[in-house]
């Protein structure tokens, strides 16, 4: 334990406080290092979501039972799209769909690359995080996966926003959430990747000795099933993947992003410490399409089928992926977060939800700036529209839009610096 502790340490001047923004939020906000509080108390304290009906349906209780049933399905939902992929008759996989860009947006990017104005390949995410961070950390003693900008920047900047039940426990949550960057390839790269997440991470003594600890890390351990699950579907039918995507329905769709998150253990700490399980499941659905928003170009050409933008009907009924169409997608899934990030950004998974974007920008991996640079002649010009509704009400059975949204409460007033 001494080891442990001294390998993995972080100390901050001063503890959070959470007085200042107490009044901006209508859930009660735990303190950082909620262990020094009753649990039973604080999770009396907390509020049962309006909406998210289909969701909550999905995961039930939030026990370990629902989390490991929801893995199980959506390993069984996987498994079969990828095994149409052998069948030797295109026609015959229903399952998955052709696609391609629309003939204006395939112009317009060869004007570009022709132009000079071209992306590079998607990156590794493997840049190690400098020097100067990770002393600021505590993290110059790490284990090597753990230092690179996809890990400092992703789980690590997740968990820091997050708390936990104690600093050494937060530190064991890093490494046991490193489960992530098995779709990244770290396991084949960094020899200690697996050691790190089952010693350092879910098999440490001390956070397995705390309240939901022992929860948090047996659930991780059936993320860690579902990505192994996937990658190894990938590797075995990758040829015959690239350009396609996976027709799926809205119940398929979000019984496989729960999954697709890789961090299922955080979601179980926090419906174990009493926050709504529906809520914390449509949380973690939508971290699917708050990442997959940045990878559609490059999924639309390797053997990714499941990215939720192009997974929708909307893209599949015609295989064509035209700009109308990428507007309407994003605009159903930013309906969907609305109230993630004004009525309950407080909680865990709306936090995690919030790292996402300073993840693809401080990653090397997606190249974010540069992408918006290049991209910027097709941003919208006009002034946010704010408005809010659930998955269910977005789309529709078949996951086609619906274009149903209503005006989101409390709304700021747009600018870029907003007056609440």
């Amino acid at each position: 334990m001494e080891t442990e502790a001294a390998q993995y340490q972080v100390s901050p001047g001063l503890k959070p406080s959470s007085k200042y923004m107490a009044r901006y939020s209508s859930i009660p906000i735990a303190t950082y290092l909620w262990g020094e509080k009753s649990h039973e108390q604080y999770a009396k304290s907390l509020p049962t979501h309006s909406g998210n009906v289909e969701a909550g349906s999905l995961i039930g209780d939030g026990t370990y039972e629902d989390v490991e049933r929801l893995v199980s399905e959506a390993l069984r939902m996987i498994a079969h799209i990828y095994d149409t992929a052998e069948l030797s008759a295109p026609q015959e996989a229903t399952e998955l769909a052709a696609i391609r860009l629309s003939e204006d947006l395939q112009t317009w990017k060869r004007q570009q690359h022709q132009a000079g104005r071209a992306l590079p390949r998607k990156g590794f995410g493997l840049k190690r995080t400098p020097q100067s961070m990770l002393k600021s950390l505590g993290a110059e003693h790490w284990p090597l996966p753990l230092q690179t900008n996809n890990s400092v920047f992703g789980v690590v900047w997740a968990n820091l926003a997050i708390g936990a039940c104690d600093f050494e426990t937060l530190c064991s949550n890093y490494c046991g959430d490193m489960a992530f960057y098995y779709e990244h390839g770290y396991h084949k790269v960094f020899p200690e990747f697996q050691d790190t997440i089952n010693d350092l991470g879910h098999g440490h003594r001390h956070a397995l000795s705390t309240f939901a600890g022992p929860y948090r890390r047996k659930a991780a351990a059936q993320g860690i099933r579902y990505i192994r699950g996937k990658v190894d579907l990938e590797t075995m039918h990758y040829r015959n993947l690239p350009g396609k995507s996976a027709r799926v329905d809205r119940r398929t769709m979000q019984v496989v992003s729960f999954s697709e998150s890789s961090l299922i253990g955080m979601a179980a700490e926090a419906m174990k410490r009493g926050f709504d399980p529906a809520a914390v499941m449509a949380d973690m659905v939508f971290s699917s399409p708050a990442t997959d928003v940045v990878d559609v170009g490059s999924d639309l050409g390797n053997s990714e089928i499941m990215n939720s933008f192009l997974n929708t009907s909307d893209v599949t009924n015609s295989g064509v992926v035209t700009e109308d169409i990428l507007r309407t997608v994003y605009d159903a899934y930013s309906y969907t977060c609305a109230r993630i990030f004004t009525e309950r950004w407080t909680t865990p998974t709306a936090k995690m939800n919030a790292q996402l974007y300073p993840w693809h920008i401080l990653n090397d991996r997606h190249f974010f700036f540069r992408r918006i640079v290049l991209g910027y002649a097709k941003v919208r010009r006009t002034k946010p529209d704010q408005r809010e509704a659930d998955l269910n009400e977005t789309f529709d059975e078949n996951l086609h839009t619906t274009g149903f949204s209503r005006s989101l409460q409390n709304a700021c007033d747009g600018h870029d610096t907003c007056n609440q």
